[in-house]
């Protein structure tokens, strides 16, 4: 695994320095920064339907559908305990909101995001209120109103998830769920140069300052009051989807000549949204990142 991660850093170093992306800090004009410039990217390189993440597949072959199982489980969750008071953390172009408010007419939404405005085709449903603010302060929902929360791919923008799990878990009502669908670090110790190096270009590139390990996580929400109710594996689920981003970026960092002249005129977010997808597979492959579902209870 160093040796392709060192002969893809090479590659990209050859269109682009990554010394600026290694030492910047996500911060919040970062992030904001980040989705704005790479709206179109998404749109063109992902998919049309707005959806920010990644597709879980039940096989090695990617399909759209696949950017609809999460929301789909957490569609199941709402149909099963017939809750009625949803909210999103980090709802992007709106699509996972839409989705359940679409299939829920009598469920009310509440979509929160710090940096990116719905599509157009998602503001038509009266049940979802868009929010266009931080996550981590919610103190326009009353204590106790919600019966669950969701953030897909969210929460590894939040550098204070103590105070993000205080404001989820006082906005919960009793025995509500938190679903994540997230990245993470399988381990934070005994990489190599050339491996934390890689870890910190794809964390960095997709405005993430450090993926969190799992246990990590699980412990500052148990530490807020919840309890973990499930969790599950699901880095071999996104493999199909994040072997699409390999090869469009492989094709981008083969040319360097071409890939220069190309980044002339790209933003530089949307460079940086390659260098991930150019080094994310064998990170994955070899366990050093990952990807989870958790669902926690108040």
């Amino acid at each position: 695994m160093e040796d392709t991660l060192e002969n893809r850093i090479k590659q990209i170093e050859r269109v682009v320095s990554t010394d600026v992306l290694l030492s910047q800090t996500q911060d919040e004009p970062q992030i904001k920064d980040y989705y704005i410039k790479n709206r179109l990217a998404y749109l063109l390189f992902h998919n049309s339907n707005g959806y920010l993440h990644m597709g879980i597949s039940a096989n090695d072959e990617y399909q759209e559908e696949d950017l609809e199982v999460a929301v789909n489980q957490i569609n199941q969750e709402i149909h099963k305990n017939q809750y009625a008071d949803v909210v999103e953390l980090g709802s992007g172009r709106g699509a996972n909101s839409f989705y359940l408010a679409n299939k829920n007419p009598n469920l009310t939404i509440k979509a929160v995001d710090l940096s990116t405005r719905p599509l157009a085709k998602y503001t038509s449903l009266t049940n979802i209120e868009f929010f266009n603010r931080d996550f981590h302060n919610l103190d326009f929902i009353q204590d106790e109103s919600v019966d669950l929360a969701f953030g897909i791919e969210t929460f590894c923008h939040s550098d204070n998830k103590e105070k993000l799990f205080s404001e989820i878990y006082r906005i919960l009502k009793p025995e509500g769920r938190l679903f994540i669908f997230d990245g993470y670090r399988i381990t934070k110790t005994n990489l190599n140069k050339m491996v934390e190096k890689a870890s910190v270009l794809v964390e960095h590139g997709m405005a993430v300052n450090k993926f969190e390990v799992t246990n990590d996580i699980e412990s500052k929400a148990t530490t807020a009051g919840f309890t973990l109710e499930t969790k599950e594996d699901l880095s071999m689920n996104i493999l199909p989807t994040v072997r699409r981003f390999e090869k469009m970026a492989q094709r981008f960092f083969n040319h360097p000549k071409l890939a220069r002249l190309i980044s002339s005129f790209l933003s530089e977010k949307f460079i940086r949204n390659s260098v991930a997808g150019y080094l994310m597979v064998p990170l994955i492959e070899q366990r050093v990142v990952g990807y989870y579902k958790h669902v926690f209870i108040k």
